[in-house]
């Protein structure tokens, strides 16, 4: 699964990139997003991913993003996991990973999405490059994992 985090705001940028924004449900600053691995959000991915950081993300990383910021109306999901038909926070993980179950299914449910992050300890390394040039934005790979630790 392809983990996304909005890093620069959409002040000045072009339309298609704000209407990618809001497919993508990425409005705001250091919100992020799970997808599936699949081209037509890859697609998207690439076509906004100088205003992004995104990669693949590990089960125990997603397991940590859904234990700490995760909202099922007012309450932690960890409380309301019953509301979504679930034992504990492992087999949801388990099922998105499988193409079971998706977010967009669990936000009928009631699950609040984009997840918010703090900023990350100790700043980002660059807003204006790119990953491969000492940057944030662009394709980390599963180095993801490690700014995503940095937020939470």
């Amino acid at each position: 699964m392809y983990l996304a985090i909005k890093i620069r705001g959409s002040v000045g940028t072009e339309k298609s990139a704000r209407t990618t924004f809001t497919n993508l449900n990425l409005t705001k600053n250091n919100g992020c997003m799970v997808y599936p691995e699949n081209s037509n959000y890859l697609g998207m991915l690439n076509a906004v991913k100088d205003y992004i950081a995104y990669g693949i993300i590990s089960k125990d990383d997603f397991t940590a993003i859904l234990e700490k910021k995760a909202y099922v109306g007012p309450k932690k999901l960890k409380d309301a996991l019953t509301d979504l038909d679930y034992k504990n926070i492992e087999s949801l993980v388990r099922d998105l990973f499988d193409g079971k179950t998706s977010i967009a299914a669990l936000k009928k449910k009631g699950l609040k999405v984009p997840f918010r992050l703090k900023a990350p300890s100790k700043g980002y390394k660059g807003i204006k490059k790119g990953f491969n040039q000492g940057g944030e934005l662009g394709f980390h790979g599963k180095e993801i994992n490690k700014l995503l630790k940095k937020m939470l």
